[in-house]
């Protein structure tokens, strides 16, 4: 899945779980899932989005939890899992 993939996406209302692993998913991906308010989770892996990117969709998508894993190739020390919790009242 591209950056450009993602734009194709928008259409999908339903949408609740995404899995973004081993993709080439940059920051202007992520631009355009912050217009899908459906999305619930988000999975992200592998790619080369920022934490400045995760972060400011998870502003823009308050209700969707994102969990990061850093792959040893990301991170040549260990695998690491970061979730920014959703502030939905169903969690």
């Amino acid at each position: 899945v591209s950056d450009d993939g993602l734009a194709q996406l928008k259409s999908l209302e339903k949408l609740h779980t995404l899995s973004l692993y081993k993709t080439s998913l940059t920051d202007r991906g992520l631009e355009h899932l912050s217009a899908m308010r459906s999305l619930r989770e988000i999975q992200v892996g592998g790619t080369k989005v920022s934490a400045e990117g995760i972060e400011s969709l998870q502003k823009k998508l308050p209700n969707c939890k994102i969990t990061v894993e850093l792959s040893p190739s990301d991170s040549p020390k260990s695998t690491a899992v970061a979730t920014f919790p959703s502030a939905s009242p169903w969690d």
